[in-house]
């Protein structure tokens, strides 16, 4: 009898672990009052007159869920890249900003949204470069994907369009592309 029970209890664990997630959906929603943590990686693209190749992005974004449409989030990034010309001389891109989220179908499983923000973005290039370093206004735009796979916890993939001014009179135009995985702490159940 002990050998049927443990064994009835080997099998109906694959059907619980599927089922729990599942049961998580009633309340998978964007819920008022939740903060969230996203370790977040990517890419990020520069407009192709900054003299800088595309590099990998490495941040965490933290919010909080204002209302079922709206929340609003800090992104703090690092992105390490190399000039195109010279070669092999590292710039480092360091970025932070707030934005706005605004959810197009927060009681959803998954939840498309709009995003747009304001922040600063610092760049420091190696010796002997023209400037050492630069700090720039950055504003940005975009939109993001978020899926529930359970009350506390959701993938995220994220693109924005990012304005950089403030560089001698220049504005560049960035690309930013994200994926992470979002924690949810507190908010009302």
């Amino acid at each position: 009898m002990k050998k049927i029970s443990l064994v009835a209890a080997i099998l109906a664990l694959p059907v619980l672990l599927l089922v729990l997630p599942m049961a998580g959906t009633a309340i998978a929603e964007i819920r008022p009052g939740t903060w969230t943590l996203t370790p977040t990686i990517g890419g990020y693209t520069f407009e192709g007159n900054q003299n800088l190749e595309t590099g990998p992005l490495f941040g965490v974004k933290v919010g909080y869920e204002w209302t079922e449409q709206v929340g609003v989030e800090g992104f703090l990034m690092s992105v390490p890249t190399e000039l195109t010309e010279p070669e092999n001389q590292g710039v480092d891109l360091f970025h932070g900003r707030g934005e706005i989220l605004y959810y197009l179908a927060p009681k959803s499983r998954l939840v498309p949204y709009l995003a747009g923000g304001l922040g600063l973005t610092k760049t420091i290039y190696p010796p002997g470069y023209e400037y050492r370093y630069t700090r720039r206004i950055a504003v940005d735009a975009g939109v993001g994907l978020k899926y529930d796979i359970c009350p506390l916890l959701a993938l995220r993939a994220d693109l924005r369009y990012v304005f950089l001014f403030g560089n001698h009179g220049q504005r560049e135009n960035n690309l930013e592309y994200t994926a992470g995985v979002a924690f949810s702490f507190g908010g009302n159940p």
